[in-house]
């Protein structure tokens, strides 16, 4: 009997302690990271009455008899399931989604350390990152000043570095992409003036002073001023480049932009309007002759005159007719235009200057212009001046060579194409070493080729994969110089394969000059990147819109700290007040091979004011302490916290089946208390017959 007795208190105590466990589940139901715990119930020893038998030829086996003597706890284990994760918006929230640990330690590092799933951290006074309870600090890597982390140094105190600020970065480097979309053929309404000079030869210098004085050389009614070169021949190229940079200072003036274009015959100087259609013309005018300076326009071959958009072939255009004076005369035949016959002109009379009689040629050729499609002006100085729009201009007639009836043909043999299209492209904000800020512009043009059928018509005006930029700044404190740090200088051109796929870019760097400024140097270089070679990582050329943009830049002025985010890694991110994030600290997570073998604090942690955490156990393993979201680590959500992973309806559930298996024991014990009182009764009873016989 006393055996029924023993095992009901051991069921009582087993069932008390299941209870115990349950209450503080429920009572934690709110604690953030709280893991609840789970009883579990195994049989004490067992005391056999009778062995078994084993089964023999005349009888069968027997089975033992055994009386078990009650039960005990098998074990009391920590669930270690996820918790529901709560968005709480604020900054110093942290939640883990997934495996490990945040690391806890006291600020001197010197006792124990705890982990926890607690991310209820506050910044205190001196900026350090700690639990909003009991005051351990959290554990990580702190980045140095230029934000880099090195996560192989022992782990430090988290610390917000309170009041930072952040220095200015000059702008270094300058991305690009996007799709350089452009019609397959040119039209008037999508080409835009594209103003060659005849090439340079390589071994000729630019005659005469390299310095343009106002009203010398004007683009669209805006002076080009300043000096671009030596003079000397070894320098023609860099000259010209220069003399493109003059004229690049004023593009968001005379919406005209410059660049040098070097081919096999020479070097030429570009200019192109960065508008397409009818406003894209290029207005040049220039000093009166015999001013200071006018060879160097000359030797540009650079003359006077608004420029349209206008294609030439090279083997039957001509751009301009030299008219000589004195008496002239035209007959039916004499003069063609893209087959139109101009028919006779009458004699024009013996005395007339070479302009009188280049007047009368050039309204001849305009009373039929709505046939041939060709304009005609004067240039003031006898010579007529062909125009087209987006065609050629075939003229022919019954003379040989270069005369046509006594009129000089000045072929123009020094490019194919004379239009282009364009993007009027980048701006970007750039900043300078003090942080200042400036607008930096770049713009694109594409060269095409006239394609000319056997009887000398443009069929086509085909796009050569090919891209010419040139860079300037609207902000008038700035100048923009086509070249490196080391004064090199090359074509700035990009080319793609006929598959739209980048295949060079050459000379991605410009340099800024800085006029009546702070900036400290006076001069910054900047890399322009276009992308990889071979890839569409950066510009492409393919069908569709033209959406080339700047991708990125990485300067900045200086700045306050202001906020921090954290990344799923755990790394501390700093917000300033430019807009700059840098890193700031990096948390540290702990995982470990069996986290149920953990020891609660409260019970043998030795770090204080560990609440809520847990620590080391000779079980547990050693702590496996790396980044978040790597090596089977979790994650690492900001701005939120890990609720309880107590089930409420599991713990009343499991309350009700333990009340009940508490009863049930303590029947036990009632009813073999009852069956010894019974035994009682008997012998008393026993005891009274022996009494009344005797």
């Amino acid at each position: 009997m006393m055996r029924s007795l023993f095992s009901g208190v051991s069921g009582l105590q087993a069932h008390q302690t299941r209870m115990d466990v349950i209450s503080n589940n429920i009572a934690n139901v709110n604690t953030n990271g709280f893991k609840y715990g789970r009883v579990t119930f195994a049989e004490t020893f067992a005391q056999t009455i009778k062995s078994s038998v084993s089964p023999n030829g005349q009888s069968g086996g027997s089975n033992p008899q055994q009386v078990g003597l009650g039960v005990q706890i098998a074990s009391i284990d920590t669930i270690v399931s996820q918790g529901s994760i709560s968005q709480t918006g604020r900054a110093t929230d942290l939640a883990i989604q997934g495996n490990g640990y945040f690391v806890l330690s006291d600020k001197l590092g010197s006792g124990a350390r705890a982990y926890g799933r607690d991310g209820n951290f506050v910044i205190d006074g001196e900026g350090y990152l700690v639990t909003a309870s009991g005051g351990n600090v959290v554990q990580g890597w702190q980045a140095d000043k230029g934000g880099t982390i090195n996560n192989a140094t022992p782990l430090q105190n988290v610390r917000m570095p309170i009041n930072a600020s952040i220095e200015a970065k000059a702008t270094t480097d300058f991305k690009i992409g996007g799709n350089f979309a452009s019609p397959g053929q040119l039209a008037e309404g999508n080409a835009a003036a594209n103003l060659f000079t005849p090439p340079v030869a390589p071994a000729a210098a630019i005659p005469n002073n390299t310095t343009l004085t106002a009203g010398e050389l004007q683009i669209n009614d805006i002076s080009i001023t300043g000096s671009f070169g030596t003079g000397v021949a070894t320098n023609q190229l860099s000259d010209l480049r220069k003399l493109a940079d003059l004229v690049n200072a004023k593009t968001s003036l005379t919406n005209v932009f410059a660049s040098v274009k070097s081919t096999s015959a020479g070097n030429q100087l570009v200019l192109t309007s960065n508008k397409i259609g009818p406003l894209s013309a290029i207005k040049i005018t220039a000093a009166p002759v015999g001013a200071a300076n006018t060879g160097t326009l000359a030797a540009l071959g650079y003359a006077p005159g608004v420029y349209n958009t206008t294609i030439y072939t090279k083997t039957t255009a001509a751009q301009a007719v030299a008219v000589p004076a004195g008496a002239r005369t035209l007959v039916s035949g004499d003069m063609i235009i893209n087959g139109v016959d101009l028919g006779p002109m009458p004699t024009t009379s013996a005395t007339n200057t070479a302009e009188q009689n280049a007047q009368e040629v050039a309204g001849l050729i305009n009373a039929k212009t709505s046939l041939h499609g060709v304009s005609a002006e004067t240039d003031g100085a006898g010579k007529v001046l062909l125009k087209a729009a987006a065609r050629d201009i075939i003229l022919s007639g019954t003379a040989n060579g270069t005369t046509v009836s006594g009129l000089d043909m000045q072929t123009n043999t020094d490019n194919l194409a004379r239009t282009a299209t364009t993007i009027a492209g980048t701006s970007f904000d750039m900043y300078d070493a003090q942080g200042a800020k400036h607008v930096m512009n770049i713009n694109y043009a594409a060269d095409y080729n006239a394609t000319v059928d056997a009887g000398g018509n443009v069929v086509g005006t085909n796009l050569k994969g090919e891209w010419r930029w040139a860079g300037f700044s609207s902000d008038s404190g700035m100048l923009v110089n086509s070249q490196d740090s080391n004064g090199n200088q090359s074509d700035h051109l990009i080319t793609f394969d006929n598959k739209g796929v980048l295949k060079g870019f050459s000379s991605g760097s410009l340099t800024t000059s800085y006029i009546n400024s702070n900036a400290t140097p006076p001069k910054q270089t900047m890399k322009i990147n276009a992308g990889t070679i071979g890839t569409t990582a950066g510009v492409t050329q393919f069908g569709g819109l033209t959406s080339v943009d700047g991708a990125g830049q990485n300067g900045y002025a200086s700045g306050e700290l202001v906020n921090f985010g954290i990344e799923r890694n755990g790394t501390l991110t700093g917000i300033y007040t430019n807009g700059v994030t840098v890193p700031i600290a990096q948390l540290a997570m702990a995982t470990f091979a069996n986290p149920e073998g953990l020891y609660r604090s409260g019970d043998t942690s030795q770090v204080r004011g560990a609440s809520n955490a847990f620590s080391e156990s000779p079980n547990s393993g050693p702590p496996r302490v790396g980044i978040a979201n790597s090596g089977n680590r979790g994650e690492i959500r900001g701005g939120s916290l890990e609720l309880s992973n107590v089930d409420l309806s599991q713990q009343f559930t499991d309350m009700i089946i333990t009340q009940r298996g508490f009863q049930a024991n303590s029947k036990s014990i009632t009813t073999s208390d009852e069956m010894l009182q019974e035994l009682m009764n008997l012998k008393r009873k026993r005891l009274t017959r022996q009494s009344g016989r005797r």
